[in-house]
């Protein structure tokens, strides 16, 4: 994979973990293999892949306070 194939699929996935947390409504950590199977299924990446992205995602300070109010 190129590298800008990767970060073309890094932003795609990016958006698609915002976007899976709200149309779910909650976040509850146990489940983050169930969210990364369904995205990965959705771009066809691996979901380590796109729990890379969100542990990256999780480091910046407004999505952890914007993810604090859909935890359970």
């Amino acid at each position: 994979m190129t590298r800008e194939k990767k970060e073309k699929l890094y932003k795609q996935i990016k958006s698609s973990i915002y976007l899976w947390i709200q149309k779910t409504g909650w976040f509850y950590d146990l489940y983050i293999n169930y969210m990364c199977i369904d995205i990965a299924r959705t771009y066809n990446c691996s979901p380590h892949f796109v729990k890379k992205v969100f542990w990256e995602l999780k480091k910046d300070k407004f999505f952890e306070k914007w993810l604090m109010d859909f935890e359970i």
